[in-house]
């Protein structure tokens, strides 16, 4: 839901240019989407050259498994994972907090 609908089916139709079959790309919208703003995105969708595309509403559908909140969640720290010295299981493996940036050192804000 960061990403305006209009941006959706921009990105679809650059990868479309190069692509011979159709590809299909859902461009979602918020549950205050109405219908002229669908209509919109399939217009555009075809002014560009798109073969395909498909619209979704947050709510649209009973029982939707996943719906947008509405507010923005706490970023999750990213984690590593690392061979632990002695596994407890044949093939384990753990993970620790990333303090820095793994390939260049730089120190990593949470």
């Amino acid at each position: 839901m960061d990403i305006k609908p209009e941006d959706h089916i921009r990105a679809l139709a650059a990868f479309q240019k190069w692509v011979d079959s159709s590809i299909s790309k859902t461009n979602n919208f918020p549950s205050d989407a109405t219908v002229d703003d669908m209509k919109e995105s399939y217009l555009l969708a075809y002014k560009l050259g798109c073969k395909d595309v498909t619209v979704f509403r947050d709510t649209s559908i009973k029982g939707q498994v996943l719906v947008a909140s509405g507010k923005k969640k706490e970023a999750v720290a990213p984690l590593m994972p690392v061979q632990p010295a002695i596994p407890a299981k044949p093939g384990e493996i753990s993970y620790r907090l990333l303090t820095n940036c793994p390939e260049c050192s730089t120190a990593l804000s949470h």
